[in-house]
């Protein structure tokens, strides 16, 4: 009996041998491939092994050794251009000072500093109808008419003027090569009514002595 079972086992070794060599004839080649003849495979006559599954190389390209696509590095979303201010439609109103209705020519625009309009010194001093003199030394200016002196130096929040002295909210101050002073701080030291005229961004100056 084990005689036969032996016989058996070489007889259907020999039977899938044969089946082997006639649906793989031939040696295969540098890639791995082969024939077969009778499609064993269901591939075709030619196929690859070369240590994977039976398969085939489409256009010459082995699929286990085709290279792996690289993930494709797109360059970052540009950042927006900085968004610049919106520009101004006009610029801000230019500060004016009127004096009894009639506006004061000034050299050098009036200036705002803390909500404090300022002015230079001489040009609304002699609006006002005041002489001045200036000492360079003590950076003062002396403003005279008639009887009331008002006294006003630079950096100084105090002025001096006949009925005391005023306290400004901003010192007088160069700008420009200019001597600005507040222009209510001086006009109501020289006695005069000042408002502000929001609308038409203007110090509305009265004084009953013009």
């Amino acid at each position: 009996m084990k005689k036969w079972c032996v016989i058996l086992f070489s007889v259907l070794l020999t039977i899938s041998m044969a089946t082997s060599a006639a649906g793989h004839s031939g040696k295969t080649d540098a890639n791995g491939g082969h024939k077969d003849n009778k499609n064993a495979s269901g591939l075709g006559s030619y196929h690859y092994h070369h240590g994977y599954g039976a398969h085939l190389h489409p256009n010459g390209v082995c699929p286990y050794n085709a290279p792996v696509p690289k993930a494709i590095k797109e360059d970052p979303v540009p950042l927006a251009a900085p968004v610049k201010p919106t520009q101004a439609v006009a610029d801000k109103k230019e500060i004016t000072v009127t004096l009894n209705g009639a506006r004061i020519a000034f050299d050098q625009p009036p200036l705002l500093v803390n909500d404090r309009v300022l002015v230079p010194i001489r040009a609304i001093f002699e609006s006002l109808g005041y002489e001045v003199l200036w000492d360079d030394g003590t950076k003062t200016a002396t403003a005279t008419r008639d009887e009331n002196v008002i006294m006003v130096q630079q950096d100084n929040l105090i002025i001096k003027h006949q009925n005391g002295e005023y306290r400004c909210d901003v010192p007088p101050m160069v700008v420009s090569d200019r001597t600005l002073v507040p222009v209510r701080a001086i006009s109501e030291c020289a006695g005069c009514d000042v408002k502000w005229d929001n609308d038409a961004n203007t110090v509305v100056i009265v004084s009953s002595a013009n």
